[in-house]
């Protein structure tokens, strides 16, 4: 990844240097033929005991600052594509600082008192899991295997449990408002009015 970048970041300074007129703001060279020599004394001989001041380099007319800001901004756009790409390829990853651990197999896994909120575990195996106080609050653990697992205490609200599997789990406490239930085993939420919603 490291390598790309710096191909990209050589292409771009690259591209700058070919295709762009740089203009210095002081050159003692007058009359640009490449060499010093004596007509161009006559360049400095008629600004002799004057001040001087300096002037920006331009490139293309634009100053020197503008042009690494620019260069500066593409970096961190090229950086922002490339941890997208990075987070894409971990595994688990975070998207938006939301876990993504679809299909994980955390069979046993301690995650007590964890917080886990809008995490994607689709699918995840989470049999005998310790997830007693864990905040699950709209995770979504649709398909998952909850099977014995202890959920003393878990808020479970607004969660995604469609076809999660809950048998045999400890679901003492457990608060459920908003969670959605449709196709889900051991679910033992109130549904009154059965729109697969926990009241």
């Amino acid at each position: 990844m490291r390598l790309f970048f710096s191909i990209a970041l050589i292409g771009l300074f690259t591209s700058f240097s070919a295709q762009e007129t740089l203009t210095y703001p002081y050159n003692p060279d007058g009359n640009d033929d490449g060499a010093i020599a004596s007509p161009d004394l006559l360049d400095i001989l008629g600004v002799y005991g004057n001040a001087f001041t300096p002037t920006e380099i331009l490139i293309d007319g634009a100053g020197l600052a503008e042009v690494i800001n620019q260069i500066q901004a593409i970096i961190i756009e090229l950086q922002d594509e490339i941890n997208t790409l990075q987070l894409q390829n971990q595994w688990p990853s975070f998207v938006n600082g939301h876990l993504i651990i679809p299909g994980a197999d955390l069979w046993g896994a301690n995650l007590s008192f964890a917080n886990l909120t809008f995490a994607n575990l689709t699918g995840a195996e989470l049999v005998y899991a310790y997830l007693s106080n864990a905040n699950l609050y709209g995770t979504n653990l649709s398909f998952a295997n909850l099977q014995v697992a202890n959920l003393t205490g878990a808020d479970l609200s607004n969660a995604d449990l469609s076809n999660a599997d809950l048998y045999g789990a400890n679901l003492t406490g457990v608060t459920w408002t908003g969670a959605y239930i449709n196709g889900c085993t051991g679910c033992n939420c109130v549904d009154e009015d059965g729109d697969n919603y926990c009241d």
